[in-house]
Formats: structure tokens, C-alpha cells, sequence
């Protein structure tokens, strides 16, 4: 550490030569141990004090930043805020292919009495998976002896929006029977399904 007396010589003095002491390495070596020591012992008063003076620090306010809103017109937006509030609203919520779609027994679109083609399926369900409840006298589904069941879950699954993915597919697990039977069958046409094919066999 320089010495205050040390740095006046060359004011009062300009032409003698400026010459520090020599320190030790191990003098501040030993230095650094007690200054660790004493801040450990005064911790409090460390803190306390840095406490106190960031207090007194203080800085000029900041003026206020754009609204979001303010913000997606900058951007392009060209709308009030209402409509821009009402952008935000994300799409509407969709049945999800894990639920069971129940269009009804009057529906002439695609009923529970309804048996849709193959391009139903392909134009409104592409690239997914479609479960309804259906009537099981509509698809010509004949139960062994002895069954019965007035409905079933039909899953449809579509690989994607025209026949270059393969047209789509169809399972049949009846409801009220009591066995778990299951059929299948394939599109052959936009207009016509294959014959239903039993796949429980047990």
C-alpha cells in the first residue's frame, strides 16, 4: 500500500527521484487472512452498512413504456383495442379423438342411424382419429347367437386428406353384447366400405 507522506514528495519536491517501499509478498499474504477474519466478525456491520447506502442511492424515474396494445399497432396492427383484446382469444375447443362423438339419432349429416363413406371421412377428419357412437343395425353388423347389442363405438382413422395415403379404416366394438366383439373393414371407393371382417375371436 502506497504511503500518503510518499505520494506529496513529488509535489513538493519535482526533481528528486519518486521511490516507494519495498513489501513483502508474505506480508500481504497475511493480509488477505485477517481481513477474511475481520469480515467474518463483522458481517453484520457489512451488511447494515451496504444496506444504508444503497438507501441513499436514488435515480432519476423512468418514463412509461408502450402498451402491449400501443405495441401491435406499432407492428401493424390496425384495429381498436377491443378488437385487438379479441384477437387474443385463442380457436375454438374441439372434441379431441379420445372422446366419443354423440351426433344423435335425428342428425342426417352423421347421425347415430347415419353410415358415412369412406371420403366423409377423408374430407372432414384427415390425418386423425374418429370415435362415434352408432347404431348397430345401420352397418350391417350380425352378431353370433345369442348377442345383441343396439350400439357401438365405431372408430375411424384416416391417414391423411386424399387416397395416396391409404384409404381410411373402420372398427366396430359393440356395446351391450356380452362378449367384446370387434369388426373391421377398409374404404374401397370415396362411395363404398369393404365387408365387415370379425377380429374377436375368443
Amino acid at each position: 500500500m502506497r504511503s500518503v507522506a510518499i505520494d506529496i514528495i513529488p509535489l513538493l519536491y519535482p526533481n528528486l527521484q519518486q521511490f516507494y517501499p519495498e513489501v513483502a509478498p508474505e506480508a500481504v499474504t497475511g493480509l488477505d487472512s485477517h481481513l477474511s477474519v475481520w469480515a467474518t466478525a463483522n458481517g453484520t456491520l457489512i451488511y447494515n452498512t451496504v444496506k444504508d447506502l444503497i438507501g441513499t442511492v436514488s435515480g432519476q424515474p423512468g418514463t412509461d413504456g408502450k402498451s402491449a396494445y400501443e405495441l401491435a399497432v406499432a407492428n401493424g396492427f390496425s384495429g381498436t383495442e377491443a378488437e385487438w383484446l379479441a384477437s387474443l382469444k385463442g380457436p375454438a375447443w374441439n372434441e379431441s379423438a379420445s372422446m366419443i362423438i354423440d351426433n344423435g339419432g335425428d342428425s342426417t349429416t352423421n347421425g347415430r342411424a347415419v353410415n358415412c363413406p369412406p371420403s366423409y371421412y377423408q374430407t372432414n377428419y384427415p390425418a386423425k382419429e374418429v370415435r362415434e357412437l352408432k347404431q348397430t343395425s345401420i352397418f350391417g353388423v350380425t352378431l353370433p347367437s345369442g348377442q345383441a347389442s343396439t350400439y357401438g363405438i365405431l372408430t375411424t382413422k384416416v391417414a391423411g386428406n386424399n387416397t395416396d395415403f391409404g384409404r381410411p379404416r373402420q372398427e366396430f366394438e359393440t356395446t351391450g353384447s356380452t362378449r367384446p366383439w370387434t369388426y373391421i373393414r377398409i374404404g374401397t371407393s370415396d362411395t363404398t366400405w369393404s365387408d365387415w371382417e370379425l377380429i374377436t375371436t375368443w
